[in-house]
């Protein structure tokens, strides 16, 4: 993580807390609703579209170049190099700097699209519903947050609905409910960063 956040700009301390949220810092995390995977849980149009933009900085050119943009959307012709390329999420150093540079580019388009300060949970906002969604997720809770949050964002509600509804009513999470979700969630894996640049973990419960 220190070197990922060395070499990409992102807060070390922000990376550990989306590894942390994310997979427990399991590297071969894999979720059951998607194909989220990885210490990051990136899913597969995620990761390819990171590795395609940013694979050559890290000595991946040889797979960034087999990635192809239809459509907006990345592409890799041969199944074998797509499945390998896609593996790559399970190296914790290799996900750790795609996670960097992503952290990076979100919070400068969260500082440039949204009107409020883009702190720990809007970074991890962008990570969880992407740049634009975030982005959306965040000027619509400034004008109303009481709205209910699954209407917004109904896909990602359908793959995550311990996030968008309530576990004991079944009722949809307002925007101001799933943002006070992810706050009370990050706040319990804070990693402080201290003085010297090196983290302090969370204190034991």
């Amino acid at each position: 993580m220190e070197n990922a956040a060395a070499r990409t700009g992102a807060s070390f301390s922000q990376l550990m807390e989306n590894a942390s949220t994310e997979s427990g810092f399991n590297a071969a995390a894999k979720s059951s609703t998607s194909s989220a995977t990885g210490l990051f849980q990136f899913i597969d149009s995620t990761w390819l579209g990171l590795v395609k933009q940013y694979g050559a900085k890290f000595g991946l050119g040889k797979y960034a170049d087999q990635i192809t943009m239809k459509n907006g959307k990345p592409c890799v012709a041969n199944c074998a190099v797509k499945n390998a390329i896609l593996n790559l999420r399970k190296d914790p150093e290799i996900s750790a700097l795609m996670a960097g540079m992503m952290n990076t580019e979100n919070r400068q388009y969260l500082s440039a699209h949204t009107g409020g300060p883009v702190g720990t949970t809007e970074i991890y906002l962008a990570h969880f519903l992407g740049a634009s969604g975030a982005t959306t997720f965040l000027n619509d809770r400034a004008e109303n947050g009481s709205v209910a949050d699954a209407s917004v964002f109904p896909e990602a509600a359908a793959a995550n609905k311990h996030v968008f509804y309530d576990a004991a009513t079944g009722r949809p999470r307002t925007l101001d409910q799933v943002y006070d979700f992810f706050s009370q969630k990050l706040a319990g894996t804070q990693f402080a960063e201290t003085t010297d640049g090196s983290t302090a973990a969370p204190p034991a419960a």
